[in-house]
């Protein structure tokens, strides 16, 4: 054998070109099979899980998975425990082992996925009840809102709370960024940035939550919002953090600390946010980061790439840790919503059986047709029960009549539901959502075109990907131009329509009251009965005043009597009232006041109920006595819509 020959024969330096003579300085890829010298090695080859795998590859297949449990289950029989992981947990080997393999399991089991696969699979969880959380860093709501608002959209199975990073906009504009279903809580940007900062919270319209104030933090090294919702089986807290890339990364785990040692051992609590701090990279601050959080007892759920910018590493930034909240019903992972260089990320976990289905808002029960021809039939029979007694003097009575002919007129004889609720996004089509999944099958495609000769994929279908992208962008700013500028010169003349429109995009409007409330630590949705607890209690306030301040002593009920001056008979005057100034008091009634009967059919019956109305209110004021149901208000239907119209 010649020289040339053995020469040729040694392996080649993909780093430096040059031969590999010494085969104990060759270190090689797992993936690709490429050899490196081991001084070229430090620089372009990483070791995972004692397996070498060149930078490239990395880049290429995402090899890379963030979890600390995992070594620390090969080295729990060992006597050291130099990570501390283990005291961190429990005292118990057994009850470690355990622990460990299903916080690494949560971490193994992360994964990304579409849009589409996300569909499919929260389509199998239907009849489950889960709550699901979803973190994005929006990188500027100005710029990425609205598609980001059509993303939401195209997914079938609503998260139940959204955190956002990076929104670039003070608290007092958030209405103008709104999501259907949702509501939301901003914190303020700094005021001396234009970008890179502001956090915020989309919360599903049936949660109640409250803001933590105490733990709001809005400076250079950390920017948090932290709130309490009341769910019907537990309380959780829900936080979103934001560090700036800029900031001091032991100022903000100290913060973090303090924010931390807020929430007591038992609490159930869910932090989202983009901490800037790579987790692949074992460094001085990503290792004071894991142990900041981990001796908080909170738990990464994130071990897959976040971020990638083109000609950059991938790095895992963002995360979302949990504390307390069962593991073996976790699922997680990274979604391509192509919004930002940041993926969104998301969390799902089961709160009750299989069997029990999510409880949504409840839609509205029609117990009532209010149509023209029941209208017309209301009339004639209030006509006749009424002018049977032209001198009508008894008020329980009328209340019963005007009951009964309701019921027996416009009561329905099986109540129907509506899901009506206004809709914050009409621009959004579904020829918008149609184009998202588009969107994600060419990406798709591009994505399988990768390889090691062509890493970033086939051009052709890169740039084809790229253009239906930046097309979908603009569609997505033009379809909401278009949809106001058409709803403009529809409502051209009409002041109040203008104004409507021009409102809706200030995202000024009424403030919604919630749709659930907490009473007794009983959660209560039924409309109804938060009216019937809240009258109660309003009622029974200067009952209880009194017996708070009640004595053995007994109480002279005629002492307010000494404050009195003497009596004057003649002090004032009141004419009788009319069946003329009783339609006209209705006729000027608001047609937006509460009522179980709406104020409109009161008008159209308004005739037809004036006398009878000016009699009984007549004889109140000739006997001084006022009728009990006047005093206060009962549930029935009738009485809720004729009490606030009487004592007008």
């Amino acid at each position: 054998m010649n020289m040339n020959e053995t020469n040729f024969s040694y392996p080649v330096c993909v780093q430096c070109q040059k031969r590999i003579q010494i085969q104990p300085n060759k270190v090689s890829c797992h993936k690709c099979n490429s050899n490196f010298h081991k001084k070229c090695a430090k620089k372009a080859v990483r070791e995972f899980r004692c397996i070498n795998y060149c930078l490239q590859c990395i880049q290429l297949y995402d090899v890379l998975r963030y979890n600390p449990y995992y070594d620390a289950l090969k080295e729990l029989d060992e006597k050291t425990d130099d990570d501390g992981i283990k005291s961190l947990i429990t005292d118990d080997p057994s009850e470690s082992t355990e622990i460990l393999e299903e916080f690494s399991k949560v971490l193994e089991d992360c994964k990304n996925l579409t849009l589409s696969e996300y569909n499919s699979e929260t389509s199998t969880k239907k009849s489950m009840q889960t709550l699901s959380f979803s973190f994005l860093n929006i990188d500027g709501n100005a710029s990425n809102f609205d598609s980001f608002a059509t993303t939401i959209e195209a997914i079938d199975s609503k998260f139940s709370v959204i955190g956002l990073a990076e929104t670039n906009i003070f608290s007092d504009n958030q209405n103008l960024y709104q999501l259907n279903g949702y509501n939301s809580v901003y914190s303020d940007k700094l005021d001396d940035k234009k970008k890179g900062s502001g956090v915020a919270l989309y919360f599903r319209n049936q949660f109640s939550f409250q803001k933590l104030d105490e733990l709001t933090y809005t400076n250079k090294d950390i920017e948090s919002l932290f709130t309490k919702v009341v769910l019907e089986t537990h309380d959780i807290f829900i936080g979103v953090i934001y560090r700036p890339p800029s900031g001091d990364i032991t100022k903000f785990n100290d913060t973090l600390c303090e924010i931390l040692s807020k929430f007591k051992t038992t609490d159930r609590l869910c932090i989202m946010g983009d901490f800037n701090i790579n987790l692949f990279c074992q460094s001085s601050s990503s290792k004071k980061f894991e142990e900041t959080f981990m001796c908080s007892g909170l738990l990464p759920t994130i071990s897959i790439y976040t971020h990638h910018k083109p000609a950059c590493q991938k790095t895992c930034i963002d995360n979302i840790l949990i504390k307390n909240i069962p593991t073996h019903c976790l699922s997680t992972g990274t979604l391509e919503t192509h919004i930002s260089h940041h993926k969104s990320l998301f969390l799902t976990y089961k709160t009750g059986t299989d069997d029990q289905k999510p409880k949504p808002s409840p839609p509205t029960k029609l117990t009532y047709s209010y149509s023209d021809a029941n209208i017309g039939a209301l009339n004639e029979l209030l006509h006749n029960e009424l002018y049977i007694r032209k001198n009508f003097h008894d008020f329980d009575g009328f209340i019963n009549i005007i009951h009964k002919s309701i019921d027996s007129t416009c009561k329905l004889k099986t109540p129907k539901t509506t899901n009506r609720t206004k809709e914050r996004n009409p621009w959004i089509t579904k020829g918008l959502i149609n184009a998202i999944s588009k969107r994600d099958k060419l990406y798709d495609t591009w994505r399988k075109s990768t390889s090691k000769k062509l890493p970033e994929g086939d051009p052709t279908l890169r740039e084809n990907f790229r253009k239906y992208r930046n097309m979908l962008s603009n569609l997505i700013k033009l379809g909401k131009q278009r949809f106001y500028k058409t709803k403009f010169r529809e409502a051209e003349g009409d002041k109040k329509c203008i104004w409507k429109l021009i409102n809706s995009l200030r995202g000024k409007s009424p403030t919604k009251i919630s749709n659930t409330f907490r009473i007794n630590n009983t959660s209560i949705s039924c409309k109804k009965t938060i009216a019937r607890k809240f009258n109660e209690y309003f009622c029974s306030l200067a009952e209880n005043l009194n017996k708070s301040h009640m004595h053995n002593d007994k109480i002279d009920e005629t002492a307010f009597q000494k404050y009195l001056s003497s009596p004057s008979e003649s002090s004032m005057f009141m004419s009788d009232t009319d069946p003329d100034e009783i339609v006209n008091i209705i006729k000027n009634l608001d047609n937006q006041k509460s009522s179980d009967i709406p104020i409109t059919v009161i008008k159209k019956i308004n005739y037809t109920i004036s006398t009878s109305l000016s009699t009984l209110y007549n004889d109140c004021i000739q006997s001084g006595k006022f009728p009990d149901v006047l005093k206060k208000e009962k549930s029935t239907d009738c009485d809720s819509a004729l009490i606030p119209l009487l004592r007008s």
